[in-house]
């Protein structure tokens, strides 16, 4: 929902940090939406102690089961002999959703959404990649391109880009938002300091020569625009260079010594590493950004995103000798040792992104390759292994490329964000929704059988058992994914309004319902045809949608304007508006009583409203932002994802009294009941993972 998932994810790419606050703050989705957003663009985790962890192997998504307070239970571990028992609250085992194996207890690994900046380490072959949400490094095995581990950065909440150290064999890791650089070993994981370095610090380069490493900020407190220079033998402060306006990358010259500092100016920065002190600037294209050094050519390259050029920089002579056409908004680029050629990759937020290779010999642009969906925020090179690697921001992977055959040899993914859940009873098979795909399991074995792709940022879901299809909102597309259930192949894309979420499925006239956040409508679709067949306008920013089997009708709950939409199932009008507390988030129907529940996400409590009267009739206190809400119609008990304090709260119907409070997973959202197994599939959106309740 809004409230806790930003409209616009906040891409890691400094350039165009100005134009995503405006879109951010874009008509329709309201101040209260904005005010605690996560999700991409957005750090994920708690105030947990300011340590570093390192996990190795790792699982960056995973299952948790969990027994509900109903005495002890007992369930066979797939591909265990042994029966664990255990009694409330207890976890029972992790599945990794990756890599499908099995952790015994609560293993809750580092999920690294959102990669953004990239480092070669040359001594063993890893690549570690910086996750801005999930403020981590993932850490990849060069030899193999494969996940190996995680180093959790509980001291870092925006690391945008790192560097390696080959002198210490430490890595530096910049962050953004507490102005600091994290230095890790990273052989251990263990944090060895934190330097303070000021306003807004955007990147990182070490120069050999004199084991010093220079931080380019974007911002300062001050009107000038600076580089900090700190003493890797020490990891102290021993200087700072006022440079040109927003510099946004820096890179090192091993042949000369200097190093150059692309700025938002239109200009070069050149700082001589010897001195510390500036050499005349040198012009440059609209927009430079990314830069990367060709130590065979002795040329630098920088990536102009306002002309979509590449300039070629003599850094001998000092002067731009070509500009070459590339492809749009080119912002990060690499140097290739192992075939001399440079790779440079566009910013697109709706679309794939390109890899442009460009031959250094005559330089000419020799292929153009698609990559990862949206935001691409960082570019290496491995010389050793002969891969170039594009970390993707919005699809939570890292691109591996053949640098001998300019192709895509694999995606790897880093980390995911499950957002909602639904369940297919006839077949016992579980979808859930994430940011990059729709990800299908068996529930009798908790085992993944398929990963599907369903649009980009996929925030809600719902079974069609009439007609055995999934439905799935894209958020960015503004549209409906229409899944074969038992195929597991996507069938449609139907055009709803603007910004999707919820959706709810009418059986007794075969329609389907969808909340559209920044449209205040309900899109209305023909369930047999898969034709929309009416807009019925609603309050701000609905929601989610719940449907009263009692009367037909529809309840939808709009966070912006603190009401609940009634909406007739057979004439699909609004027909009542009732008031609830401060952002409603999701409603739940209780066919037993014929009450919904709705849950007040700012208020922290839950308004029950009487189906019959269509009147609000109570209010249930609950923990920290109630974001969530499941019926359980086995038991009578209403359960509720506490967002704000990653637990899940259980809710007797009726005497309408919280009966406990249940740990799961990092930033709890939607959830759905299984009769067939007695179980609750809750999506832990912040620590990727599924935490499995038998209640």
């Amino acid at each position: 929902m809004s409230r806790l998932r930003p409209a616009y994810p906040v891409a890691p790419a400094l350039v165009v940090a100005v134009a995503l606050l405006v879109l951010l703050a874009a008509p329709g989705v309201s101040e209260g939406a904005r005010s605690i957003a996560r999700g991409p663009g957005a750090p994920v985790g708690g105030n947990g102690p300011r340590s570093v962890a390192m996990a190795l192997p790792s699982a960056d998504r995973s299952i948790v089961a969990v027994a509900l307070p109903r005495g002890e239970v007992e369930r066979q571990v797939p591909g265990r002999t042994a029966t664990l028992t255990a009694r409330d609250g207890n976890v029972l085992d992790t599945l990794g959703l990756l890599t499908g194996s099995l952790a015994r207890s609560n293993y809750a690994p580092p999920n690294g959404v959102g990669p953004s900046g990239m480092t070669f380490d040359p001594t063993n072959g890893r690549i570690y990649v910086a996750d801005i949400d999930s403020s981590n490094l993932s850490v990849l095995n060069g030899s193999t391109g494969r996940l190996v581990g995680e180093i959790e950065l509980n001291v870092a909440d925006y690391p945008i880009s790192l560097a390696y150290d080959i002198g210490n064999g430490l890595l530096y890791v910049v962050d953004f938002e507490s102005f600091d650089v994290s230095v890790i070993n990273p052989s251990t994981g263990s944090l060895v300091d934190t330097v303070s370095v000021g306003g807004q610090p955007s990147s990182i380069a070490y120069d050999a020569r004199n084991g010093y490493l220079y931080v380019a900020h974007i911002n300062t407190p001050t009107t000038s625009y600076n580089v900090t220079v700190l003493d890797g033998a020490n990891d102290s402060i021993v200087g700072s260079i006022v440079v040109g306006a927003s510099p946004d990358a820096i890179t090192y010259d091993g042949a000369n010594g200097d190093l150059y500092v692309s700025n938002g100016s239109d200009s070069l920065t050149v700082i001589d590493g010897a001195t510390d002190t500036l050499l005349p600037p040198i012009p440059a294209g609209s927009g430079p950004y990314g830069t990367a050094y060709d130590s065979e050519n002795h040329e630098l390259y920088v990536a102009d995103y306002g002309s979509n050029e590449v300039g070629v920089l003599n850094t001998t002579r000092g002067d731009i000798v070509k500009r070459i056409p590339v492809t749009s908004n080119p912002a990060y680029i690499a140097w290739d040792p192992a075939n001399g050629d440079v790779y440079v990759v566009g910013e697109v937020y709706d679309a794939l992104s390109n890899l442009t290779v460009i031959d250094t010999t005559t330089e000419h642009v020799t292929s153009t390759i698609p990559v990862g969906y949206g935001s691409p925020s960082a570019i290496a090179a491995d010389p050793a292994t002969g891969v170039v690697y594009v970390s993707n921001y919005f699809s939570n992977n890292v691109t591996e490329v053949n640098d001998t055959t300019n192709t895509v040899s694999q995606n790897v993914n880093v980390g995911s964000s499950p957002s909602a859940v639904t369940l297919d009873r006839a077949n016992g098979r579980l979808f859930l929704a994430t940011f990059d795909n729709v990800t299908v399991v068996q529930a009798s074995t908790d085992r993944i059988i398929a990963e599907l792709d369903g649009g980009d940022a996929s925030t809600g879901i719902a079974y069609d058992s009439a007609n055995g299809q999934v439905y799935v909102s894209d958020w960015t597309f503004d549209e409906l994914t229409v899944i074969n259930g038992s195929r597991d192949i996507v069938v449609a894309h139907i055009g709803v309004g603007s910004h999707p979420r919820g959706i709810a499925i009418d059986p007794l006239n075969d329609e389907v319902f969808v909340a559209n956040v920044g449209s205040n409508s309900v899109t209305v679709i023909d369930g047999t045809t898969g034709e929309v067949i009416g807009s019925t306008a609603v309050g701000v920013n609905p929601e989610q949608i719940a449907f009263d089997s009692a009367n037909g009708d529809l309840y939808v709950v709009n966070g912006g304007s603190a009401n609940v939409s009634v909406i007739s199932g057979e004439s699909d009008a609004v027909v009542r508006t009732i008031a609830v507390q401060a952002y409603p988030a999701d409603v739940a129907y209780d066919p037993r009583n014929g009450y919904l529940y709705v849950a007040d996400l700012e208020s922290n409590n839950l308004s029950v409203i009487n189906g019959s009267t269509q009147k609000l009739v109570r209010t249930i206190a609950t923990g920290s932002e109630p974001a969530y809400v499941t019926y359980d119609p086995e038991n009578g008990l209403l359960y509720v994802s506490e967002f704000g304090i990653n637990a899940l709260a259980v809710v007797n119907t009726s005497s309408s009294r919280l009966v406990s409070s249940v740990p799961v997973g990092v930033e709890p959202e939607g959830a759905v009941f299984d009769a067939a197994n007695q179980r609750l599939y809750l999506v832990d959106f912040g620590s990727g993972s599924v935490s499995i309740l038998s209640t």
